[in-house]
């Protein structure tokens, strides 16, 4: 049998470089580890084609989770890009406000920017709170 030689380049794939997706999950497992699994961050991924633009998209979700109050959950963000990444679409669901984003720093800027957020501390100890655990 014929062996065809391997005709991708050497660079093909570069794993040096985190994907958003990879960087949510690291953040919702930060914040699962802070609140002692109280509260449970998930970063859920879908495909949607955008007919009227052509495109497809990769979505992910930010989602909080309460388990002990009935696996109460938010969406607290959702990042929307095209297969290339950047730029990428963040929607901060909580502040009401999206930014398009061109680079890995500036997504992590942003991204700690919303986690960072009045509105977002406030939502994560009004949950804390209402499961009564205070030695966090």
């Amino acid at each position: 049998m014929k062996t065809i030689e391997d005709l991708w380049p050497e660079d093909l794939v570069r794993m040096d470089i985190p994907s958003p997706k990879e960087i949510l999950i690291e953040q919702a497992n930060y914040l699962t580890e802070r609140t002692k699994n109280l509260l449970v961050g998930e970063v859920k991924t879908s495909a949607v084609m955008i007919k009227n633009e052509g495109e497809n998209y990769i979505n992910h979700e930010f989602i909080i989770k309460a388990p002990f109050m009935g696996n109460y959950q938010f969406v607290l963000l959702k990042v929307a890009h095209k297969l290339s990444i950047y730029p990428l679409t963040i929607t901060d669901e909580l502040n009401e406000e999206s930014f398009v984003i061109y680079d890995e720093g500036e997504f992590k800027r942003t991204l700690a920017q919303i986690l960072r957020s009045k509105l977002v501390k406030d939502a994560i100890n009004s949950l804390v709170g209402r499961i009564g655990y205070s030695s966090i």
